[in-house]
């Protein structure tokens, strides 16, 4: 027999919870649900996910689970808020200190592309993939917009003429449904590759084509 051990990961020992609140307890709880939920949901989907696999998923009972959230659709929007914050921290670090828009869009396609090659499922979760999101995925993608949307709309300031009011919205809607198709086609680092077509598709409306493709091939002059 295998020395293999499968099964969900067992429950947090008692001991290791000693000298902790109980709000720190509980956000460890959160955690390992939110860790547990984005894989399950990439692989069976919203409508398919069951309580029963969520809490074998994170190690939790299903007490402990019910103490944590209402129901399944509480956890999946706790999770994806998780999920956008992640994204939008690596993102907001990855822009940090460049002092030239263009090149903090760059900067900024490839944090999230990174951010999905590193861990797939939790990329499919934050962008709303109506797989994994199901009735909820109008109101991610929704929340994905606004996240990003407002970074986007900086590059107006450098537009010769004003964009229609709906580029961002397209453009973003855009690059996460080329980056979810890509996720869905092979999962892994492969859309890194990605990130020179993305960046100039984003860029174009705002500088111009020759300029955003110069950006986008890291041509900073």
């Amino acid at each position: 027999m295998s020395g293999t051990r499968s099964g969900p990961p067992p429950a947090w020992p008692e001991v290791r919870r000693r000298g902790l609140s109980s709000e720190q307890v509980a956000a460890d709880q959160r955690g390992r649900v939110y860790a547990g939920l984005a894989p399950a949901l990439a692989e069976v989907g919203y409508e398919r996910l069951t309580v029963e696999r969520l809490i074998a998923a994170a190690g939790i009972s299903r007490r402990t689970f019910y103490e944590l959230f209402e129901g399944k659709a509480e956890a999946f929007l706790a999770a994806h808020r998780d999920a956008l914050d992640r994204l939008d921290r690596a993102v907001g670090e990855a822009c940090a200190g460049e002092e030239r828009w263009p090149v903090g869009v760059r900067a900024g396609v490839e944090a999230c592309l990174e951010f999905a090659a590193g861990d797939p499922a939790m990329a499919r979760l934050a962008a709303g993939d109506p797989f994994t999101a199901g009735p909820f995925a109008g109101r991610c993608q929704d929340a994905l917009l606004r996240r990003l949307g407002s970074a986007l709309r900086e590059g107006r300031a450098c537009a010769e003429a004003e964009p229609p009011e709906v580029t961002e919205a397209g453009l973003i809607s855009g690059v996460a449904g080329v980056v979810l198709m890509r996720l869905r086609a092979a999962g892994d680092a492969s859309v890194r590759e990605l990130a020179p077509q993305l960046t100039e598709v984003l860029l174009t409306p705002y500088v111009g084509r020759e300029e955003a493709a110069r950006i986008a091939a890291g041509d900073d002059r």
